[in-house]
């Protein structure tokens, strides 16, 4: 009998659940497709030739961006992002033959990324109303960075010598964005990027530089 009154209790939870997310789709409004503005925030970790001997919390540092977006279909959007960030490094110890000094210096970025909405391309429904969607991104840049610490200690050696360095950037993340309204949501963004050698002014070591980001935003959809 407690076998059957618990299979019975079960069964209304699994289907009051099911009514839940069909009043849900019934109620929610399509999410808007069209332009939208976003701006972020949060924090950065350097990963780089001369980064392995500093504690995780020295490589801490912060950054934040703006951004304007297009969403052609409920799948793929576009997003043009302008980031200030700030960095740190270390002295280049095998060249120098000095103890290892870290450093900072700041960078502003211009990238382009292509945005998939995973959430709909993997509903069976293709859903266009999700309170929560994830997203993942792809994309390229171009990054100015300058103001070197080190440049003004004297740390030279093994250092480029040219103080502002402008290099490519390629990144990729994931976007978990959650609807307030149609047109307000609030995002995570958990990212990756990888600058050709000279980002963190040394020319010498692995030849990608390595940022990962975790930043909330805000986005407005009109």
């Amino acid at each position: 009998m407690k076998r059957i009154i618990l299979t019975m209790v079960m069964g209304m939870v699994v289907m009051a659940g099911f009514a839940q997310e069909k009043q849900e789709k019934q109620e929610r409004e399509d999410n808007r497709l069209g332009w939208n503005v976003s701006i972020q925030g949060g924090v950065l970790c350097s990963i780089n030739e001369n980064t392995h001997a500093a504690s995780f919390g020295d490589l801490l540092t912060s950054g934040v961006a703006i951004g304007m977006g297009y969403d052609f279909t409920h799948s793929f959007g576009i997003r043009g992002q302008f980031t200030y960030g700030r960095n740190v490094s270390g002295t280049n110890v095998k060249e120098s033959g000095r103890q290892l000094t870290l450093y900072k210096f700041n960078d502003v970025s211009l990238f382009g990324d292509a945005i998939f909405n995973l959430s709909h391309m993997c509903s069976r429904d293709f859903r266009k109303n999700f309170a929560f969607e994830l997203k993942g991104y792809v994309g390229l840049g171009c990054v100015f960075a300058d103001d070197y610490d080190a440049m003004k200690q004297g740390f030279y050696q093994g250092m480029v010598k040219d103080n502002g360095q402008t290099v490519l950037g390629m990144r990729f993340g994931f976007i978990g964005d959650w609807h307030v309204s149609q047109a307000l949501s609030i995002y995570g963004d958990l990212g990756l990027t990888g600058y050709t050698d000279g980002f963190n002014g040394v020319n010498t070591g692995t030849w990608l530089d390595m940022r990962p980001s975790l930043m909330l935003g805000v986005t407005y959809h009109f």
